[in-house]
C-alpha cells in the first residue's frame, strides 16, 4: 500500500529507528521533523494515519488513511 511506504519513508526521514509507544491507548503517536509530521493511532484495533507537511507557521494535512 503507498501509505505504508510514505510512513516507512517519513520515519526514517524524522530519524527513527525503533517503533515509539503512546501513552495512553488511543493516543496518536506523532512523528515529526521542521517539515513533515505523520501522526499514527490505533481505534478498534485499527490503524489510522495522517500525513501532514509544513506550509509557514502552520500543519496542512496531505493525506490520510482511508475510512473502512
Amino acid at each position: 500500500m503507498a501509505l505504508d511506504r510514505i510512513l516507512i519513508t517519513l520515519l526514517v526521514l524524522a530519524g527513527v529507528g525503533e517503533p515509539i509507544r503512546a501513552q495512553v491507548p488511543g493516543d496518536p503517536v506523532r512523528l515529526e521533523n521542521r517539515l513533515l509530521r505523520v501522526e499514527a493511532r490505533v481505534d478498534n484495533g485499527r490503524l489510522l494515519e495522517r500525513y501532514l507537511a509544513r506550509r509557514g507557521r502552520e500543519w496542512v494535512e496531505v493525506a490520510e488513511s482511508a475510512p473502512a
